[in-house]
C-alpha cells in the first residue's frame, strides 16, 4: 500500500515539473517581450514629450510680445530697423536659454525675409518650399520636417506665426533648429550605451534615421508587425516596433532572443534539483507518517467500532501524539454532547406530552361556560325576560367568537368583523342605556372583504370607555366602511411632538382646543403577541401574508368615530410620543390602558400586512374622535 501510494504521488510530481517548466518558460517568455514592449513605449512617450516641450517653447516665442509687434508692423508694411532687430535677437535668446537643445531660431515676415538671424537670405533659399506650404497648411501648429543632408546634426520644425490680437492673422513664420543629441534613445529606453547586443533605430515619416547606435553597419529590418523576430548576422532578435503619433516616426528596438530567454536553462536546472530533493524528502516523511500516525489512527478507528458496540461512551486510548491526543479529546467531547442533546430532547418530549394534556383540559373550560349561558338563555325564556335572553345570547356570540375559533379562521371577513361588533355593542347598550347610541355602515360588497379577527373590537371599546362614557352628553358611535379608490395615499407617519406643542402653545385658542394628529404606533410586542402571529401567519395564503397594500389598489377605510371629549393636546401627545417609542409596556393608567390597546392594534397590522402598512389614523378634537385604518379591498388573485 505505502509503495503504491509512492509511486502516485511521484508520478503526480514529475507531471507538476513538466507543467511548471513549462508554464515558466512560456511565462518568462512573454514577461521579456511585455519588457521589450514597455521599454518601447517609454521611449515613445519620452521622445514625444521632448517634442511636446520643444513645441511649447516654439509657441512662447511665437507669442513673444515683441515679436508679435514687430510682425505685425511688417505686416502693415512697416520694416523693423536694425536696432529693432539687436533687440529681437536679445529678446529671443533670453528664451532659447531655458531651454535645451536649441541650436538655432530664426523668424521671418510674411515676405520671406529674414528678421533673426539678421541677413539677406530667404525663408525659401534656406528651406524645401514643401516644408513652407505644410506650416500653413497647419496655421499655426508646429511642423517637424523630415531629416535632411543639408542639416545633420539638428531636425528642423517650423510653424506659422499669427497675431493674437488681430483674429490670428498668419504675419510670418518661426524655424528651430533642434539639437539630435536632444533625442538619446539609450537613456531614453535605459539601455546602456555599452551594449551592442540591443540595437535602436529612430526613423522619420519618409524612413530617414533620425539616430540608430549600429554606427550604419546595419540596415533596419523590415518587420511585419508591431512584435515579431528577425535574423541578423545569424541571430536572432525580438523587433519591437512602435509610432509616434505626433509625427508618423518609428522607433525599433532589437533584443536577442538568447538574451530575453537567458534564465530558461537555469530555471530547468533549479526545477531538476527541486524535483530530487523533494522526492527523496517526500518519500522519508511519507514513511514517517505512515509509522507514527496511520497506524495508531488505526487502532483509534478499532477503539470508536468498540465504543459503538457497547454504547455511547469515551474512548480512553491514549497517544503521545498531539494530533492523536486532540483526535480522542474531540471524540469525547462530541459524546458529552450527544448525550447532552439526548436528555434535552427527552426533557422536550415530555414537556409537549405535558402540553398537550393541559390544551385537552383547557377545552373543557369553553364548552362549560357555553352550557352555563344555554342554561341561563333558557331559563331567562322561561320566565319571559326576552331581553335579558337576547343579551345573553348575544354575550355567548361574542365568547364564541374569541373563543372557539382555531388558528386557520384567523382571517375572517368584515361582515363577520361587524356582527361580533354588534353583538358587543348590544350587551354596551344594556349597560348605558338611554345614553348611548350606535350606528354600522357598511355596504354589502365590502362585507366580503377578508380581515384579520379582532381588529375593529379593540378600537370600540376604547371609543366607550375614554369618549362615551366621559362624556355629559348622549353618546353615540358610528362604524364607517368606506371603499378607497386607489392610487393609495402614502403614510406621513406619526406628526412630530413639537407640533403638538406648537398648537398647543399657539395664539388661537380654538387652534389649540382642535388639534389634530395621524398618530402612528410602533414598537415591540409580547413574545407571545408575535407567535401566534406568526402560527397564523403560516396558515393563509402567501398573497394575504404578502402584507404591504400595494401602490394603486382600492382599499377598505374602517373607522370608528364617537362624539366624546376627545383628546387633550397633552394627553394626545403624550400618547403619540409613546406609540412612537414602542415601550414594551405603558404607565398603568387609563392612557396607558389606551395606548396599549391601540398599540396591539397597530402592530397587528403590521404583522398582517407587513411593515410598509401606514397602520392606525387618529384623528381627534374636543367635540369628536376618529380611529381608523386601511387594508386591501380585494385579495391579490382577485385584482385585476
Amino acid at each position: 500500500m505505502f509503495v503504491l501510494y509512492a509511486g502516485v504521488m511521484l508520478l503526480i510530481l514529475v507531471t507538476v515539473g513538466i507543467y511548471i517548466n513549462s508554464q515558466v518558460s512560456r511565462l518568462l517568455q512573454s514577461n521579456a517581450e511585455q519588457h521589450m514592449d514597455n521599454t518601447a513605449v517609454q521611449a515613445i512617450a519620452n521622445v514625444e514629450l521632448l517634442m511636446k516641450q520643444i513645441d511649447t517653447f516654439s509657441s512662447q516665442v511665437a507669442t513673444n510680445a515683441m515679436v508679435q509687434a514687430l510682425l505685425q508692423d511688417s505686416y502693415l508694411g512697416k520694416r523693423a530697423g536694425f536696432d529693432q532687430l539687436q533687440l529681437l535677437q536679445q529678446e529671443v535668446r533670453k528664451l532659447e536659454a531655458y531651454q535645451q537643445g536649441i541650436r538655432a531660431i530664426e523668424i521671418y515676415n510674411l515676405a520671406h525675409e529674414s528678421y533673426l538671424p539678421l541677413g539677406d537670405e530667404r525663408l525659401e533659399e534656406r528651406y524645401d518650399e514643401e516644408w513652407v506650404q505644410q506650416a500653413d497648411k497647419l496655421a499655426g501648429r508646429l511642423v517637424w520636417a523630415t531629416y535632411s543632408e543639408d542639416y545633420p546634426d539638428s531636425l528642423v520644425t517650423m510653424r506659422n506665426i499669427r497675431l493674437m490680437n488681430q483674429s490670428f492673422q498668419h504675419v510670418g513664420y518661426l524655424v528651430v533648429h533642434v539639437d539630435l543629441s536632444l533625442f538619446d534613445l539609450p537613456a531614453l529606453t535605459n539601455t546602456r550605451r555599452g551594449d551592442q547586443s540591443d540595437y535602436v533605430w529612430l526613423t522619420d515619416s519618409l524612413g530617414h534615421v533620425i539616430f540608430t547606435n549600429t554606427g550604419h553597419a546595419l540596415d533596419l529590418p523590415m518587420a511585419t508587425g508591431a512584435l515579431d523576430v528577425v535574423d541578423i548576422e545569424g541571430e536572432r532578435y525580438f523587433n519591437v516596433k512602435r509610432s509616434l503619433s505626433l509625427t508618423g516616426w518609428e522607433l525599433s528596438i532589437l533584443t536577442p532572443v538568447r538574451k530575453a530567454t537567458e534564465g530558461l536553462a537555469l530555471l530547468r536546472s533549479t526545477i531538476l534539483i527541486a524535483f530530487l530533493a523533494s522526492s527523496v524528502l517526500f518519500l522519508i516523511l511519507s514513511y514517517l507518517i505512515a509509522e507514527r500516525i496511520s497506524r495508531p489512527i488505526l487502532q483509534l478507528i478499532r477503539a470508536m467500532h468498540g465504543a459503538r458496540l457497547g454504547g455511547l461512551k469515551p474512548i480512553e486510548a491514549k497517544s503521545n501524539t498531539i494530533e492523536l491526543a486532540e483526535l480522542n479529546h474531540t471524540y469525547n467531547q462530541m459524546v458529552d454532547s450527544l448525550q447532552a442533546l439526548i436528555q434535552v430532547v427527552y426533557e422536550k418530549e415530555i414537556l409537549q406530552s405535558k402540553t398537550e394534556l393541559k390544551a385537552l383540559q383547557a377545552q373543557i373550560h369553553p364548552h362549560f361556560l357555553f352550557n352555563t349561558l344555554e342554561a341561563f338563555y333558557w331559563e331567562l325564556e322561561e320566565q319571559g325576560q326576552d331581553e335579558l335572553a337576547e343579551i345573553v345570547v348575544a354575550m355567548s356570540g361574542v365568547f364564541r367568537y374569541v373563543i372557539t375559533k382555531q388558528d386557520s379562521d384567523q382571517w375572517v371577513t368584515v361582515g363577520d368583523e361587524l356582527e361580533h361588533a354588534e353583538r358587543y355593542l348590544r350587551i354596551m347598550k344594556m349597560r348605558l342605556m338611554d345614553r348611548f347610541a350606535w350606528e354600522i355602515q357598511c355596504d354589502e360588497t365590502s362585507r366580503q372583504v377578508p380581515i384579520p379577527k379582532l381588529m375593529i373590537q379593540p378600537i370600540i371599546e376604547n371609543a366607550i370607555e375614554h369618549g362615551i362614557e366621559r362624556s355629559m352628553n348622549r353618546g353615540k358611535l358610528v362604524i364607517r366602511v368606506s371603499h378607497i379608490a386607489g392610487p393609495a395615499v402614502a403614510d406621513a407617519g406619526p406628526a412630530h411632538a413639537s407640533e403638538v406643542e406648537a398648537a398647543a402653545a399657539g395664539d388661537d385658542p380654538a387652534r389649540a382646543s382642535e388639534v389634530e394628529a395621524v398618530a402612528t404606533g410602533a414598537g415591540p410586542v409580547h413574545a407571545s403577541e408575535v407567535e401566534a402571529a406568526g402560527a397564523v401567519a403560516e396558515t393563509l395564503p402567501a398573497d394575504v401574508v404578502a402584507g404591504a397594500v400595494p401602490v394603486g389598489a382600492d382599499e377598505l377605510e374602517i373607522a370608528v368615530i364617537d362624539n366624546g371629549p376627545g383628546f387633550t393636546s397633552d394627553r394626545l401627545h403624550k400618547l403619540m410620543h409613546e406609540l412612537a417609542q414602542g415601550a414594551s409596556h405603558l404607565h398603568d393608567t387609563q392612557e396607558g390602558h389606551l395606548g396599549v390597546g391601540l398599540k396591539n392594534t397597530h402592530q397587528r397590522l403590521k404583522l398582517y400586512y407587513g411593515s410598509a402598512h401606514r397602520g392606525l389614523d387618529i384623528v381627534s378634537s374636543q367635540q369628536e374622535t376618529r380611529v381608523g385604518f386601511r387594508i386591501p379591498r380585494y385579495r391579490r388573485e382577485e385584482q385585476g
